[in-house]
């Protein structure tokens, strides 16, 4: 089977972490039988190039603002003369996008990886800007799921998201994210946590700053903890500023509870150091609104991290039993859950600590992989017939 792989907007985060993950399990145990075509951005994987088994192609798409237009254009009107050359016997994609142009003829596997524009929650947290991007990409997703052969739902709750919309529930299957062993992998913290200002026990939340993604709800229930926990624990936040209004309005909100050394926002910090942070924190704090399926919720765990979670699913539905839950819309559900797990006997956490290693244990990237293979065989099956 000859697999054309869209990657050209995985250029970041967790959709580099998929891409990577993806390509090294199959080059690994399918390319025996399977081969994968891969159009990625030039400047991004750059370390995969072609062998047997895998052709890479590198598109260059340019930087800044116009770079989005940049890949619309070249998927709607360039990829499908490089399809045709290569003749592949089905499509995938992680990014939520079929082009315009596809050729139904070969069948197609749409993955879909952001759940933020079907989230009242999300919605709500938005200016009028983002709110309208949200919808042109709702519309987007709904469309292209729509005329795919089949969807990859990340989680559960995408799959039931999607059902709600319009979409088939026959045309989609569940095939959750893994997460890697390194997160388990023991390390010292030596002087990394003292080098980046961690000079305390802490509690840690790692994600991009965005609205929905509620850093603003957590400081203000962590200025809100009782004296005697607060005194105790820093509050480390970890994640890109890919909202610079929001990063300014955290910024904001800390100096004005006078909390600049009690409240860290880290920035750009590699996997060593995250590995660090999610093994030494005291509690990991997940508040977001909505998530398809939480990579970071995931390593954390994987790391042994106890876990505070968002009561709106899917959190609930990857984290089960080994997580407390609060309502992330309600400060006060924050700060009293937050008081309650400190307050408890270190056995609790610790007791934390086992359940979440456990449940992690239940995703791997192996998983991942032999799912979307099963899935492309299937659509390639039935396009034959």
């Amino acid at each position: 089977m000859k697999i054309f792989l869209n990657l050209l907007a995985g250029v970041a985060g967790g959709p580099i972490t998929r891409a990577r993950e993806f390509l090294d399990i199959f080059q690994e145990k399918y390319t025996a039988d399977d081969c994968l075509i891969v159009v990625k951005e030039e400047g991004f994987l750059d370390d995969y190039v072609s062998m047997p088994g895998r052709v890479i192609i590198d598109v260059a798409l340019g930087k800044g603002k116009l770079r989005l237009l940049h890949r619309l254009a070249w998927e709607n009107l360039m990829m499908y003369k490089v399809i045709n050359k290569h003749q592949p016997d089905v499509f995938l994609t992680f990014s939520h996008y079929l082009p315009i142009t596809y050729n139904r003829k070969i069948p197609s596997v749409v993955g879909v990886a952001n759940l933020a524009p079907f989230s009242p929650e999300a919605w709500k947290e938005e200016l009028w800007p983002i709110r309208l991007k949200m919808l042109l990409l709702k519309r987007t997703i709904l469309y292209s799921c729509n005329r795919a052969a089949h969807v990859v739902a990340l989680s559960e709750t995408c799959k039931q998201t999607l059902i709600d919309y319009g979409v088939s529930s026959t045309g989609i299957t569940v095939a959750s994210n893994g997460v890697s062993s390194y997160w388990k992998e023991k390390v010292l913290p030596s002087l990394t946590l003292r080098r980046i200002g961690v000079t305390k026990p802490f509690l840690l939340y790692v994600s991009h700053l965005q609205r929905y993604k509620n850093q603003i709800r957590l400081i203000e229930a962590y200025s809100r903890l009782q004296p005697e926990i607060r005194q105790k624990y820093q509050l480390v936040l970890a994640g890109g500023a890919q909202n610079y209004n929001y990063y300014k309005e955290l910024h904001a909100l800390i100096f004005q509870k006078n909390m600049s050394s009690d409240v860290l926002l880290l920035p750009d910090m590699n996997k060593v150091n995250l590995r660090i942070l999610y093994q030494g924190t005291t509690l990991f704090v997940c508040p977001s609104l909505i998530e398809n399926c939480p990579n970071t919720l995931l390593e954390a765990m994987k790391s042994g991290a106890p876990v505070a979670a968002s009561n709106i699913l899917p959190m609930p539905e990857f984290a089960q039993d080994a997580a407390k839950y609060f309502d992330p819309l309600d400060v006060d559900s924050i700060c009293q859950t937050l008081n309650e797990m400190l307050l408890k006997p270190t056995v609790y956490l610790e007791q934390l600590k086992t359940l979440s290693s456990e449940q992690a244990e239940k995703y791997t990237w192996e998983l991942f992989v032999g799912n979307v293979r099963n899935i492309c065989y299937s659509v390639v099956n039935l396009n034959n017939k």
